[in-house]
């Protein structure tokens, strides 16, 4: 079981939770295994409805919350053990894609290096053996990249956000940023060049340092070595960038996780695409 084992990795040599008593270290382990799970896409869509419905039942009854630090229907997520555990699979999800609520150089490269994981499997499969990859591992509709990232925010990361920016408005810049991305996509689908402005790059009032700006840009255009899709209307490869002119660790990391995880014996397959990859 991968969630067991990545927890035993994570405890050895620090056993965090030795002060604990037996039946809270079994809890622990317990919440710990679920947002594991939590991550796995067909469990999110499982969930999804009944997170709207929640909050529109309960949330709407009282109304939506309002001041900038209120988290909306407080007591429910306080008191309510299975609400509070829904809240955080919810959340599992929207940090498993934040790359989609990033400023745009980082969402389009953290996509393009899940696209380019995809399209080496799909590779695989063609020339070893010698099957027809899923759509989005296959790099001979690479060019329907963009349009692949509007459908993944559309169906994936829009819908978390505009829900958890309902229980607490101070999550709303995640789906606002997640929505100008898409804007993003769109322009580029479109054979259009993504404007700067609509870029959301930090300036000096948001109280990034006087290099990061430059870093971004130089993310954004970074050169390539390898195969490349053609977005913006200029070939823009898929492999990782050029080390001598972007420092990787400068910017956060989109991550493609496969995993077989099980709960009571029930085995689950999960593939999740983080920030910014296509639905499975």
């Amino acid at each position: 079981l991968y969630s067991k084992v990545g927890i035993s990795f994570f405890f050895k040599g620090t056993d965090i939770l030795c002060n604990l008593s037996h039946d809270d270290y079994r809890q622990s382990v317990k919440i710990m295994e679920k947002a594991i799970l939590a991550t796995d896409l067909s469990r999110y869509f499982a969930k999804l409805p009944q997170f709207r419905q929640i909050l529109d039942e309960r949330i709407s009854a009282v109304g939506e919350a309002k001041p900038i630090d209120d988290i909306a229907v407080k007591t429910m997520w306080q008191t309510e053990a299975s609400n509070r555990e829904l809240l955080m699979c919810m959340l599992m999800t929207a940090s498993d894609v934040s790359a989609s609520t990033k400023p745009w150089p980082v969402q389009k490269k953290s996509a393009e290096l899940v696209a380019n994981e995809f399209f080496q499997q799909g590779d695989f499969e063609r020339q070893k053996l010698n099957i027809k990859p899923d759509a989005v591992m296959d790099r001979e509709l690479s060019h329907q990249f963009p349009q692949m990232q509007i459908e993944f925010i559309d169906a994936i990361c829009a819908p978390v956000y505009e829900l958890i920016s309902r229980v607490c408005v101070r999550l709303r810049p995640l789906l606002e940023g997640c929505l100008a991305n898409r804007d993003c996509w769109d322009s580029v689908a479109k054979g259009e060049t993504v404007k700067e402005a609509s870029m959301r790059l930090p300036g000096d009032a948001e109280g990034a340092d006087a290099g990061y700006r430059d870093r971004l840009m130089a993310l954004l255009n970074a050169p390539f070595s390898s195969t490349a899709l053609h977005l913006e209307g200029t070939p823009t490869s898929l492999a990782v960038p050029n080390s001598d002119t972007v420092n990787p660790v400068d910017f956060p990391a989109s991550s493609v996780k496969t995993a077989r995880c099980a709960e009571d014996n029930d085995a689950t397959s999960s593939t999740t695409v983080g920030g910014g990859g296509t639905a499975p």
